[in-house]
């Protein structure tokens, strides 16, 4: 197995020409199949990742902690056990301390969509303590999201 890294994906999907081999990429997830975060975002990612690639890259799933909890998956993408994993970082505070406490700013508003887009632009675009501490476990991060239940929860009381 080999582990994903960021540069080297972009290039894979962009290769146009390379041989037909398949490259299959494991993703780790603590959620189920039936989670909206699959179904309606990852699993469309994964098909038009296959389809741009006319096949050659094959990112399978593996959910509901199969092959790990939510707070062992930033352990299990460091040795290679997983390509891809949804790594919450407020699980594991002490290994990512500046991207759970970035994390943290979710409650900091009643939009929790707004909070996530200003994290996102925080930790990618102008956080190199975030940046850091993902590199020092051989990880890079593609983002957060707002999980359904607190988007749901925010939302409750508005008309």
């Amino acid at each position: 197995m080999r582990q994903l890294r960021h540069a080297g994906f972009a290039l894979l999907l962009a290769a146009g020409g390379a041989p037909a081999a398949t490259d299959e990429y494991i993703y780790a997830s603590s959620l189920p199949e039936t989670h909206s975060t699959y179904s309606l975002g990852l699993l469309p990612f994964f098909e038009r990742v296959r389809t741009a690639t006319d096949g050659r890259v094959d990112i399978k799933y593996f959910g509901t902690e199969s092959v790990g909890k939510a707070s062992t998956l930033l352990s299990l993408v460091e040795k290679q056990g997983a390509d891809v994993a949804q790594i919450v970082d407020i699980y594991m505070p002490a290994a990512l301390p500046v991207s759970a406490l970035l994390s943290d700013a979710f409650v900091m508003d009643e939009d929790a969509r707004i909070m996530a887009t200003a994290v996102n632009a925080m930790r990618l675009l102008d956080c190199p303590e975030c940046t850091e501490e993902f590199a020092v476990h051989n990880v890079i991060n593609f983002g957060t999201y707002v999980s359904t239940q607190r988007n749901l929860l925010m939302l409750q009381g508005r008309t």
